[in-house]
């Protein structure tokens, strides 16, 4: 027998680990290029698209006149006396109402009991008078131009704030109506010719015409 043993076959394990060896080497030069990891989109659309926010002047309002004539109480014993308002507007308001003219309306008047009788307003105190209101919500009698130029001091307010009611004392000589008139010089009857010169204009040029040809007669004299 011979003292040398055999060596062992290397040729395989060598063989395997130059095999290990160029997969190393040839992964090594392999450039590895990075992951991209597509980022979570979510494409659902929404259902309404919002539209943008465009700023747009709103169109411009149309103002509404001072004194509307439609907005002025017609009824005598509801709406405001002239001298409460404002003193730039009273004129204005007085306009206004002469406009429209006395609140005279047709319609059934209901009885009240006076006495032993049972009387009411009547529609043809109008014709007669026609100065002459009727309040709806009150069943009163008031006198138009006497509301026109009614002062806060006036002494004078039963036609013009409180309203007249005793029908009794309508017919008769004693005629409430009729003594509210009064003489030429009564406040009532300044108060017509102020409501005249107002519905006619003209009147009022007149008037100041003439006052003006008087002065210079005079002065002339």
């Amino acid at each position: 027998m011979s003292n040398h043993e055999p060596k062992p076959k290397r040729s395989k394990f060598i063989h395997t680990w130059f095999q290990r060896m160029n997969v190393e080497s040839s992964s090594s030069n392999v450039v590895s290029e990075p992951s991209i990891s597509s980022p979570n989109i979510d494409l659902e659309l929404p259902l309404s698209i919002p539209e943008p926010n465009i700023d747009v002047e709103p169109p411009p309002s149309i103002p509404k006149p001072q004194n509307n004539i439609n907005a002025l109480e017609r009824d005598p014993g509801l709406r405001c006396a002239i001298w409460k308002y404002p003193v730039n507007e009273r004129d204005s308001i007085r306009k206004a109402y002469v406009l429209l003219g006395p609140f005279q309306p047709k319609l059934t008047f209901p009885f009240i009991k006076q006495g032993s009788q049972q009387r009411k307003f009547q529609f043809s105190w109008f014709k007669d008078n026609p100065w002459l209101e009727y309040s709806i919500s009150l069943d009163r009698a008031y006198c138009f131009p006497c509301f026109l130029f009614d002062t806060e001091n006036s002494r004078h307010h039963a036609f013009t704030v409180d309203g007249f009611k005793n029908w009794k004392r309508v017919c008769g000589v004693d005629n409430m109506l009729m003594k509210h008139v009064g003489g030429l010089n009564s406040p009532h009857h300044a108060a017509m010719h102020k409501w005249d010169l107002l519905r006619n204009p003209t009147k009022q040029i007149e008037t100041f015409f003439q006052s003006k040809s008087l002065k210079d007669v005079e002065d002339n004299l």
